[in-house]
């Protein structure tokens, strides 16, 4: 089958990378429960703007090797085989701009319930996302 990967791009105006990761992995992870059992989580990818990038299976020893993280992502994978599907978080700092660049991407086989997956949790997430800015 085809795989399709389906990408949304949001924003926090919060400037705080880590403060906005630890309100958004949780509801990502929430959703990437309904993928299918098991569910895998893969390394932490934290960086920094000179290009430093540290991966790890623990967000806090990789935090504690990036001084100011400008960037966190982790990816979630259910369903392992040729109908496994995935969901990516990935909060950015760019230098220019206040607010954070949160990207969602869902991956898997194209058909409808992949992109039910990315519609429902791109609803999650941004409904988050609103009470964080509206904070």
């Amino acid at each position: 089958m085809t795989s399709a990967s389906h990408l949304a791009e949001l924003e926090i105006a919060n400037p705080d990378v880590v403060a906005a990761w630890n309100a958004l992995e949780p509801v990502v992870a929430r959703c990437a429960g309904s993928l299918g059992a098991p569910v895998a989580k893969g390394d932490y990818h934290v960086g920094h703007s000179d290009d430093q990038t540290v991966a790890g299976a623990d967000l806090r020893d990789c935090l504690d090797q990036v001084e100011s993280p400008t960037s966190i992502s982790v990816t979630f994978t259910g369903n392992a085989g040729p109908d496994a599907r995935g969901i990516e978080l990935r909060i950015m700092r760019y230098r220019r701009f206040k607010e954070l660049n949160v990207q969602l991407r869902v991956t898997g086989p194209m058909d409808v319930q992949t992109l039910g997956y990315f519609e429902r949790t791109r609803s999650t997430l941004a409904s988050t996302i609103d009470r964080l800015n509206e904070a």
